[in-house]
C-alpha cells in the first residue's frame, strides 16, 4: 500500500508539472541530431525550499525528414524516486513559416514510467502538444500552444497552455524559457500543491528553461 501511495502521489507531481518537458519549438534539418535538457516545475515557495520543483529531464532529438523529428527524453527527478520514466514522440511541422504567417507544428508522444518500489506499477500516458511559432530578430522564436496529456486507465486529462521563447547564444547552443499554466482544467486548491500558484483555483504556474545542443 505505501509503494502504491508513493507512485501515486509521484504521478500527481508529474500532472501538475504539465508533463514536465520542454516544448520542441521547431522540427531540426533531416540527418541532424540535438541534446536537451530542461528543468523546471510549477512555483510553490512554501512547499519547497526551492520555490520551483526542479523536474529535469535530459533528451535527445533527430532530423528523420525535413518535416518530421524524432524525440524522446529521460526523467531524471523520477528516476531519484525510484519510478524511472521516459518519453518518446514526433515533431511533426504542419504549416511552415511564410512572411507572417506562423509556423505551427504538433507534437504527438507517449510518456512511460515504471515504479521500481515493492508491487510497483507501470503507467503510460499520451499526450499531444499543439505549438506556434514566429521569428523576431532574425533567429530568436517566440511560441505558444497547449499540450494535453490523457490517462487512459480514468478517462482523465490534462491541459496546459504555454507560452515560450527561445534564443542562441551561438552556433550550437539554444537557450529556452517557457512559462505554462500546467493541469489548467483541475482543480487544484487542495492536494499536493494546495493551489499556491493557480489561477483561479485551477492548474498552477510553472516556469521552465532550458538548452538545447546541436550536434
Amino acid at each position: 500500500m505505501r509503494s502504491f501511495l508513493g507512485f501515486s502521489s509521484f504521478l500527481i507531481i508529474f500532472f501538475f508539472s504539465g508533463c514536465s518537458v520542454l516544448t520542441p519549438v521547431r522540427v531540426i534539418e533531416k540527418d541532424h541530431s540535438q541534446l536537451n535538457l530542461s528543468i523546471g516545475g510549477p512555483f510553490v515557495p512554501s512547499s519547497t525550499k526551492t520555490a520551483i520543483v526542479p523536474y529535469t529531464t535530459f533528451g535527445y532529438a533527430y532530423g528523420l525528414k525535413e518535416d518530421l523529428t524524432f524525440s524522446g527524453n529521460v526523467h531524471l527527478l523520477s528516476a531519484i524516486f525510484k519510478t524511472p520514466g521516459i518519453d518518446i514522440g514526433l515533431v511533426y511541422q504542419v504549416v511552415k513559416e511564410d512572411a507572417y504567417i506562423p509556423e505551427l507544428s504538433i507534437y504527438p508522444k507517449l510518456y512511460f514510467f515504471k515504479s521500481l518500489r515493492k508491487d510497483g506499477g507501470f503507467r503510460m500516458f499520451p499526450s499531444l502538444a499543439l505549438n506556434v511559432s514566429y521569428t523576431i530578430w532574425k533567429h530568436h522564436l517566440i511560441y505558444l500552444g497547449t499540450d494535453y496529456l490523457f490517462q487512459l486507465t480514468q478517462g482523465d486529462y490534462f491541459v496546459t497552455p504555454f507560452l515560450g521563447y527561445q534564443f542562441p547564444v551561438s552556433h550550437r547552443i539554444k537557450l529556452q524559457t517557457e512559462l505554462k499554466w500546467m493541469a489548467s482544467n483541475a482543480d487544484s486548491r487542495h492536494g499536493v500543491f494546495e493551489g499556491e500558484s493557480s489561477i483561479s483555483g485551477h492548474g498552477t504556474v510553472g516556469i521552465f528553461v532550458g538548452v538545447n545542443y546541436g550536434l
